[in-house]
């Protein structure tokens, strides 16, 4: 009788049986034998090795079938709701990169068992942290090579609205085979926050919940703040002294990394691209940091003894987040127990709670939460913050109704923008400044057309347009998407359907370019295509057009945009009546149905009133019945954000 193998040792992958527990020539706890290891998983890969696994996932090295190409798939373990939203946004947030020295993401897909799972580049590979744990250390010249290489990486990520929040040795790997210049690779975004997602993934990332390995948590999270891109920049530089192990860093590298891991995050590097310009130029002499000294201390830095310490300070700092609007008195007592009196942190923590009242539906507290923040800081205040509370300001008002405030708040901000430009203010880059201008004039255009002032609103449009073509990154290609399909729609308001179709192709032509044919900022530009060519009476054209946007939607957008994906899925409906698909449409509207009762509170929880009566005037095609037509029962003037 043949004896079944059901344990296997990871160090020589051999194989035993079920009643033995250790491996004779390792000497090491056999595991149980992975199910998946052997099989051909989703009828495409055959699955070789197992590499790896985390809180969410297994990965495992696997073979295309057909290709015979080598691949890395990344399986979710949990069918929790929640992990599978965190899994595609991490699938969101690679395919959205393209740089030398990050993993790639092909794709993300769910196997015909019903397991997620992406498609990733398989990396040939050791981790750092392994590295540095049997080496004892990295010399100094080769740790800021290796650094150099991972700040590129994140600055990438970082221009791309992207903060990975898990940075630390074990996610950098180091190639076994470099590839051109690229020696090393930053892997796991799983924990990535997608900056202009705003406040739309609260529903998987709750105000306060602090993500990351925790040594490399930067102070200010402890404190309820929401990590940007300096928490990067911390992690970056915890992971630098590490990779020294028990060494100390040479002098010109040891004030790279106190720069970078200072407590106040305002006087950290202001952005990964200028860590990698001071690593770089260090290497130009290698010799002045050829040698590491000799340190008995801990390995572990000053900072997280620090961050131990806040751990108390965070008890407070996250009740005032999560909790209702609190008294003058103890806001005057949390502001003494801050670790810091920047403006960044005093804006984080107004922004958080402004967006925890938005959840539970106070939109007017959290209206008020932003305007007072304003009051106080409109002066000191970077235009990034400026810019961030004005569309959040703004979007409150629109919320409530209030369109006419809704305008005035985004011409105070600009005004407000314009100044600092005039003044050259020092902290940031005239760059900068023009970006957020844009996306005030964009956010503008946007209460503009929904109060249906197509004509005004152009000229806020050509003004955001004329702002972003200065700017090469991908944030300002991504407005000029969304600045084109903001035009097509105002003509589409006017009744000008030829006009309409030339913003339309223009915003799908800058989205492809830049993005790709399958990026969420595309999606936009097939959805106004689809617009126009319903409105022209063109189903079977608008029909791929919208078919593809819907896909998008449902690969990429997150709990609190469901009503981007409600707008998409209508129009399929729509497009599927009109050409004789009553079954698939039908199907399809039971879908909208079920999306629109999940959908979030706050300024995502009501449909507009001309989605309602699209959604009754569809209804009645199906003959359901009113007490079925629960978006009559939710429906308020208020629109969605």
């Amino acid at each position: 009788m043949t004896q079944v193998l059901d344990k296997i040792c990871i160090v020589c992958r051999r194989e035993f049986p079920k009643d033995v527990h250790e491996c004779p020539d390792d000497l090491v706890r056999l595991t149980e034998k992975d199910p998946l290891l052997g099989t051909v998983f989703d009828g495409k890969f055959e699955m070789i090795d197992f590499i790896g696994v985390g809180g969410l996932s297994r990965v495992y090295k696997a073979r295309h079938v057909e290709l015979n190409r080598i691949y890395a798939i990344k399986v979710l373990k949990s069918s929790d709701f929640i992990d599978l939203q965190r899994f595609r946004r991490e699938a969101v947030s690679i395919g959205q990169l393209s740089h030398p020295n990050i993993g790639q993401v092909f794709s993300f897909s769910i196997a015909n068992n019903g397991r997620p799972y992406m498609v990733l580049e398989y990396i040939d590979g050791k981790d750092l942290g392994d590295i540095i744990a049997k080496d004892g250390g990295l010399p100094p010249a080769r740790a800021a090579a290796i650094f150099a290489q991972a700040c590129a990486a994140i600055s990438h990520a970082h221009t791309q609205g992207i903060i990975h929040r898990d940075i630390k040795p074990g996610n950098i790997i180091v190639l076994l085979h470099p590839q051109d210049e690229a020696e090393i690779k930053v892997v796991d975004f799983g924990m990535a926050k997608i900056l202009n997602e705003g406040k739309d993934a609260q529903k998987i990332t709750k105000t306060g919940e602090i993500f990351g390995t925790r040594q490399y948590i930067s102070p200010e999270q402890y404190t309820g703040a929401p990590a940007d891109e300096r928490a990067d920049i911390y992690a970056l530089g915890i992971s630098l002294k590490e990779s020294f192990g028990k060494n100390s860093a040479p002098e010109q590298l040891k004030r790279i990394i106190d720069k970078a891991t200072h407590s106040d995050p305002s006087k950290r590097y202001s952005s990964a691209e200028e860590m990698r310009q001071m690593l770089l130029s260090l290497l130009e002499n290698p010799e002045a940091i050829s040698t590491a000294v000799p340190d008995g201390n801990s390995r572990f830095p000053m900072t997280l003894l620090i961050t131990i310490g806040l751990l108390i300070i965070s008890a407070f700092s996250l009740i005032y987040v999560s909790s209702p609007i609190q008294s003058t008195l103890k806001e005057k007592q949390l502001a003494k127990q801050s670790i810091s009196a920047s403006v960044p942190l005093r804006f984080a923590a107004a922004e958080s709670l402004a967006d925890a009242l938005i959840q539970k539906g106070n939109i007017a507290q959290a209206q008020d939460i932003l305007e007072r923040w304003l009051e106080k800081n409109k002066l000191t205040a970077s235009s990034k913050e400026v810019a961030s509370t004005a569309m959040q300001r703004a979007g409150c008002y629109a919320a409530l109704g209030q369109y006419r405030k809704a305008d005035a708040v985004c011409d105070e901000m600009i005004s407000i923008i314009e100044k600092m430009t005039e003044s050259k203010v020092e902290r940031e880059s005239m760059r900068e400044r023009a970006l957020s201008l844009a996306a005030v004039y964009h956010s503008k255009a946007r209460w503009l057309i929904a109060a249906d002032k197509p004509e005004q609103a152009r000229p806020c449009l050509h003004k955001s347009i004329e702002l972003v073509k200065r700017i090469d990154n991908e944030t300002a290609r991504s407005f000029l998407v969304l600045d084109y399909s903001l035009l097509s729609q105002t003509s589409l308001q006017t009744g000008d359907l030829n006009k309409a179709y030339d913003w339309a192709m223009q915003s799908y032509a800058a989205g492809k370019e830049t993005f790709g044919e399958t990026s969420r900022v595309t999606a936009t530009a097939y959805e106004s295509l689809g617009a126009v060519l319903i409105e022209q009476s063109k189903y079977k054209e608008a029909k791929p057009f919208v078919d593809l946007a819907v896909a998008i939607r449902k690969e990429t957008t997150p709990p609190r945009e469901s009503s981007s994906l409600i707008s998409a899925i209508l129009m399929q409906v729509q497009v599927e009546l009109e050409l004789g698909m009553k079954k698939r449409a039908r199907k399809h509207f039971d879908e909208l149905i079920l999306l629109n009762q999940r959908s979030e509170p706050g300024l995502n929880k009501h449909l507009l009133e001309r989605t309602i009566r699209k959604m009754n005037g569809i209804a009645d095609e199906f003959d359901i019945p009113q007490n079925k037509r629960t978006w009559n029962r939710t429906s308020s003037r208020l629109p969605s954000s």
